[in-house]
């Protein structure tokens, strides 16, 4: 919210999930979770632009979007279970944790996934403003 509300520029939120994704990629996850982020990040951009970055719902409804690129590692353990065991296992992981982290990916839990996802995000959305207005914009009008 920050970086939107101080930047306003074209890609400077596609730059942040570009930043992301790359640090997904380092970290060991594969592609699967590289690209989410840049797809999530280009679209939360595009929303955001679409109101010159003034509008706060379309800010919140940005951030969301960004927030929701997150979920690429899940994506792996869906699409490519044992491919993502056999990872886990080649790290070092004993099987007691990879089924520890192995949840059982039904409809029902993706579902309760992304909306706990989207429901955070919103939180995110709403308290990001008013932080941003407490810290950086009174302390920059007040000379601190």
């Amino acid at each position: 919210m920050l970086l939107i509300a101080r930047v306003q520029k074209v890609c400077a939120v596609l730059l942040k999930g570009a930043i992301m994704a790359v640090l997904f990629f380092l970290s060991g996850h594969i592609s699967l979770a590289f690209f989410p982020r840049r797809i999530c990040g280009f679209l939360a951009d595009l929303l955001a632009k679409s109101s010159n970055y003034k509008s706060p719902g379309r800010s919140r409804w940005s951030y969301v979007n960004v927030s929701y690129g997150s979920r690429g590692p899940s994506y792996h353990m869906w699409l490519m279970r044992d491919a993502y065991i056999q990872k886990l296992l080649e790290r070092g992981k004993d099987m007691i944790y990879v089924t520890g982290v192995m949840v059982d990916f039904t409809l029902g839990n993706g579902l309760y996934l992304a909306g706990f996802f989207v429901i955070c995000a919103l939180l995110g959305g709403w308290l990001g403003p008013r932080m941003t207005k407490k810290h950086f914009i009174e302390r920059v009008a007040n000379g601190a």
